[in-house]
């Protein structure tokens, strides 16, 4: 309804950077948190979303106003001190195929969550993993991987970084997600009887 909107290094755009920006930073914070088991988890995905981010804004160069070095602007689509646009032909798959795994991922969390709670390293990963609570939002991830061949890929872009953010959010205030040194702690702090 609005292109204006979607277009290069306007609102949209530049909030994908800073939903991104700002993920990154929670999860970096959090990472310093005492008693984490995950902490390793949450780094790498930090330093993922800052690179996201980073790549969204070409590295400052929107900021700044550099030009493109030489070896970079004759492979990149838009002339742009990033990576993504070297990428530019193979984006269109990969969201779409992304969107289609996420989606059907998402729908399937329950089993999933339930498989990986098996195995001995569940308390490293199971924190991180989305819960039912948002099962519901694969079918939106669905209709992402249909909707690029209609407008693009930005509408992908801006919904991914808002969806992340909101995880993410959940992720730092541990909304839904029971820490495993938590409820260790309440073990340790139990009298024993001997």
């Amino acid at each position: 309804l609005y292109p204006a909107l979607y277009l290069e290094d306007h609102f949209l755009e530049n909030m994908t950077a800073l939903f991104f920006f700002v993920a990154a930073t929670l999860l970096f914070v959090k990472f310093f948190r005492p008693g984490i088991y995950y902490r390793w988890w949450l780094l790498i995905v930090a330093l993922m979303f800052f690179v996201v981010a980073m790549e969204e804004i070409s590295w400052g160069q929107r900021i700044f106003g550099w030009s493109t070095p030489a070896s970079l602007s004759a492979y990149n689509y838009q002339n742009e001190t990033n990576l993504h646009n070297v990428l530019n032909p193979a984006m269109t798959p990969i969201y779409v195929i992304g969107n289609f795994v996420i989606g059907c991922f998402l729908l399937f969390i329950r089993e999933i969550r339930s498989l990986i709670a098996r195995f001995p390293w569940k308390d490293k990963i199971l924190p991180i993993l989305p819960t039912e609570t948002y099962a519901w939002t694969g079918f939106i991830f669905l209709f992402l991987s249909l909707q690029r061949f209609w407008f693009g890929d930005e509408l992908t872009e801006q919904f991914v970084s808002f969806y992340i953010l909101i995880y993410t959010l959940d992720i730092y205030l541990d909304t839904y997600h029971v820490q495993p040194s938590a409820q260790a702690r309440v073990k340790q702090k139990s009298p024993t009887i001997q």
